[in-house]
């Protein structure tokens, strides 16, 4: 019998006590909880923040992609402008002084006399005397009004050339007329600050020179 059932063994104790597991993490909630919570806005007070910005929100998520198409199609606008105020102003350098010619002819009998160019003269005297005021003028109301302003001005002055050269039977008198006319027609040098409104319409400073070059080549 003692072949076939052993002894039982002595084990000896540790020598020291296991050490006990750490505590589980605190839950998820419990760490959330402690962070306060702001109170959810009602639905009118956003609907007031919402129309206090939205105007500006929407104009500065849509900037970026609307500031090409317009910045093209005013640079096109400025440039047909400045493009009819140069034909314009270049058909009558040459027109006026040969219509002075014709009427003063018999009464200054030369083919040279400063008198044919004095309605030029006139015009470039009204430009100097209304660069001030047209300058204040689309100051306050803008650009927009002084280019229609310029543009009546000198359609109102062709009228009233037309007019003087084709109904009037005096030649001193239609010169007359004719140097009037060309007073009324010269505030279409408001047509000079196209330069500035490009300038003005481009919204990267590095681009405004090239703009503006663009611009007055245009024309």
């Amino acid at each position: 019998s003692s072949l076939i059932f052993q002894p039982e063994l002595d084990f000896p104790a540790p020598r020291r006590a296991l050490r006990p597991l750490a505590s589980p993490p605190p839950p998820v909630r419990a760490m959330t909880a402690a962070v306060p919570v702001p109170p959810l806005t009602g639905a009118s007070e956003l609907r007031a923040k919402a129309g206090a910005h939205g105007e500006a929100a929407v104009g500065t998520l849509a900037a970026p992609q609307d500031e090409g198409t317009h910045e093209t199609r005013n640079m096109l606008m400025l440039g047909c402008i400045f493009t009819v105020y140069f034909a314009f102003r270049s058909g009558a350098l040459v027109v006026i002084p040969l219509c002075s010619k014709e009427l003063l002819k018999d009464t200054v009998h030369s083919d040279f006399s400063p008198l044919y160019n004095l309605p030029l003269g006139v015009w470039f005297g009204m430009d100097v005397l209304l660069a001030t005021p047209n300058a204040y003028l689309m100051r306050k109301h803008g650009r927009a009004l002084g280019f229609t302003i310029g543009g009546v001005a000198a359609f109102v002055g062709s009228l009233m050339a037309f007019a003087a050269l084709r109904f009037s039977e005096t030649p001193v008198v239609t010169f007359v007329l004719l140097n009037v006319a060309v007073m009324v027609m010269s505030d279409v040098g408001m047509a000079e600050f196209v330069r500035f409104a490009a300038s003005e319409a481009c919204a990267d400073p590095a681009r405004r020179g090239k703009v503006v070059s663009r611009v007055i080549g245009f024309g």
